[in-house]
């Protein structure tokens, strides 16, 4: 008689694309996405009311109708969310380090609540500037702690399509909160529409108790029997043994010397040298932005993609974001102006999710160089057609400036970073990228009213010679990526 076993036909954890679970906790992750693009919408089509309108002359009424305030400040209270996210994403790098990706989410939604009750009770501008400080600060964590959350709980085949979720997910927050812009504009609607981040706040704050910590955090952190738990949870039904080894080794050292850290030739794929037989490896600490581009294996990663962070505002995208309705409202009037600019968001949204389908057969740098050439065509329409006062094909030039932004840029370089270094160095690389895309977003949103008075059509010819540098920097430097 056969003796009777129970052959083990588990398929390898590196072959699954997703399960339930993993989009749960993705999912969960990004709300603080959507959260974060939410609050950078929603100043744009309810400008006029907050600003404009008369003041209320009822005394028995706490909370004023309006906020009125000259252009220069507008620009200064909306511009420094931007400031806000600068001091999140510096915070958020030995946050994410210290404390783990998950925890940070879940603390982070106290600034969003916080942030949320200020805008919406707000009784003078002081108040309101100080709620805007407060988003902002939570949306610079969420640059940070999102990413590598979604990139350390991905399965292989997925990492890409679901890295770009922060994207998506920020693209519908700038969606949702604009499309409520138009039945809620008015008195009191803008404070409903300020408190509305509160919402999402909540319902992280609830779902994130069910979602793992990452595996290769809790590695890094030593807590090996943590890690293993959390991996079997998000693979289950899947043989773990050889992603976990590839995640232990990837995060040991030889401890005499750290001069050759990585060992791959491509700077996209950098890996710590295996030796599982040397009992002097360790696991590594997290490195500091300092030690990375001391590191001359680590440097040009780091580089290209806190460079690929810059482009992102200085592409004019911010200009878009901020103040389409203003400039659409010159052209089209207010109302068609609140519809046009609903409309470019949608379009905005769409093409991120078509970069999500396509991220992984078209590969990161050729997204990226139809996304850069797209905006440079879209620039050459929109100073042309102004110049000329087309008011269609100005439209036309802001949808194919979005849709491209959104196919490419917008996306992709959220997903390189965590692709292209190690676990130890991801915090503190996104950190900074965050850092420097934050002073830019600043700069920008506060320029353009500027620009758009010295210049007027001729504004886009600025960002049409910077969207050409980024040609020249894609096609040089920026390795190209596919799972």
């Amino acid at each position: 008689m056969k003796s009777m076993s129970v052959p083990n036909e588990l398929l390898d954890s590196r072959e699954q694309r997703a399960s339930g679970y993993v989009l749960f906790c993705a999912f969960t992750a990004i709300l603080g996405g959507f959260n974060a693009g939410y609050n950078a919408g929603v100043p744009n089509i309810s400008q006029g009311t907050i600003i404009n309108c008369v003041p209320n002359s009822n005394s028995a009424s706490y909370f004023p109708d309006c906020l009125p305030m000259t252009p220069w400040t507008w620009g200064f209270v909306v511009g420094i969310f931007a400031i806000g996210g600068l001091i999140g994403s510096t915070l958020a790098g030995s946050l994410t380090a210290q404390y783990g990706r998950k925890k940070t989410l879940f603390w982070n939604n106290i600034l969003f609540l916080i942030g949320g009750l200020m805008l919406s009770m707000s009784t003078s501008i002081p108040i309101f500037t100080i709620g805007r400080v407060l988003v902002g600060v939570a949306s610079g964590v969420v640059g940070v702690a999102v990413p590598a959350y979604l990139a350390e709980i991905s399965t292989e085949k997925l990492r890409g399509s679901l890295g770009i979720g922060l994207e998506l997910s920020q693209m519908l927050g700038i969606f949702v909160s604009q499309g409520l812009c138009i039945p809620f504009i008015g008195i009191p609607g803008w404070r409903w529409l300020m408190g509305g981040t509160i919402g999402p706040a909540l319902l992280q704050l609830c779902l994130l108790p069910f979602c793992k910590e990452t595996p290769r955090f809790l590695i890094l952190k030593g807590d090996m029997a943590r890690a293993r738990a959390s991996l079997e949870r998000l693979r289950r039904g899947y043989h773990i043994e050889q992603e976990f080894q590839e995640m232990l080794d990837s995060q040991k050292v030889p401890t005499p010397s750290r001069a050759s850290l990585y060992s791959r030739n491509s700077c996209a794929s950098p890996v710590l040298p295996k030796d599982p037989m040397s009992p002097r490896s360790s696991t590594v600490k997290p490195l500091n932005i300092f030690q990375i581009l001391r590191d001359n294996k680590l440097r040009k990663a780091a580089l290209i993609g806190i460079t690929l962070f810059a482009f992102q505002p200085l592409s004019g995208i911010i200009g878009i974001v901020y103040y389409s309705t203003s400039i659409f409202e010159r052209v089209f009037g207010p109302q068609k102006a609140e519809l046009v600019t609903v409309g470019i968001a949608a379009m905005n949204m769409m093409m991120t999710f078509i970069s999500a389908m396509v991220i992984e057969r078209a590969g990161r740098k050729t997204l990226l160089l139809i996304s850069e050439v797209g905006m440079v065509i879209a620039s050459i329409i929109l100073v042309v057609s102004s110049l000329n006062s087309i008011d269609a094909a100005v439209v036309t030039g802001a949808i194919i400036f979005v849709g491209s932004f959104a196919i490419g840029l917008g996306p992709i370089t959220v997903v390189m970073i965590p692709e292209m270094m190690p676990t130890s160095a991801v915090s503190a690389v996104v950190s900074m990228a965050n850092n420097i895309g934050w002073i830019c977003t600043f700069s920008v949103g506060l320029l353009t009213p500027v620009l758009n008075e010295k210049l007027n059509s001729y504004t886009f010819c600025i960002f049409l010679f910077i969207n050409l540098l980024a040609i020249l920097f894609t096609a040089s430097l920026v390795p190209n990526i596919r799972h």
